[in-house]
């Protein structure tokens, strides 16, 4: 069996790589930074480059966005595992609102940054999407147990309920609202429980009809 020939990079395409890992970096930094929305030159400004090389590497601003959504998948791999759906509703909740918490916590910049350019960007709104469906299978597959004793437009109601309340929105309004991360955490993990908590009889039927 003949080996598959090895590719070496040369230093034209490593120096290649370099800037468009700077490119990244520097706009993660100026996320970061609170300017959710740079200019190109900004971007080149704080990489190093010219703003013409931007453009040598990626197609247009909206192409670097993307480039740094994926660069915080890769920085947190955790945002792509499912929660442990193990232990009684106590456990299962504090484990659910305590990773949101962390992970919200790690990416709120580009979390920010993302929501205000999806309305103008397909790619970014798509991966956002993707995002939230993730959540919201996260939140059925944890809540199986307690979601499936209940009648179908309850099921979708505390769903969604409980998906809000662990949702980046909220915790963005308590962190912008001065909470602390104690005070956060204590804040959803209450609301998440409070739309766990049994409604009464055809309430939630009454509600919709």
């Amino acid at each position: 069996m003949v080996p598959e020939p090895v590719h070496t990079i040369d230093g034209r395409e490593l120096r290649s790589i370099r800037t468009r890992d700077s490119i990244i970096d520097a706009l993660l930094d100026l996320l970061r930074s609170g300017d959710l929305s740079p200019s190109s030159n900004r971007i080149a400004e704080a990489a190093g480059v010219s703003a013409r090389s931007i453009f040598v590497h990626f197609a247009d601003v909206e192409a670097i966005y993307l480039a740094a959504t994926l660069r915080q998948i890769e920085l947190h791999p955790e945002l792509a595992v499912p929660t442990v759906a193990d232990g009684d509703l106590e456990d299962r909740i504090d484990l659910l609102v305590s990773r949101r918490c962390a992970t919200y916590s790690s990416v709120a910049p580009v979390r920010r940054a993302a929501i205000v350019h999806e309305h103008e960007s397909e790619t970014i709104a798509r991966v956002m999407s993707t995002v939230r469906q993730f959540h919201q299978s996260d939140v059925e597959r944890v809540f199986a147990q307690e979601l499936s004793a209940r009648s179908p437009v309850e099921r979708r109601m505390v769903g969604d309920a409980i998906s809000v309340a662990s949702s980046f929105a909220t915790w963005d309004h308590l962190e912008r609202s001065g909470a602390t991360g104690m005070q956060i955490f204590s804040t959803m993990r209450c609301l998440v429980a409070g739309a766990l908590s049994s409604p009464e009889q055809g309430a939630a039927e009454a509600l919709v009809d």
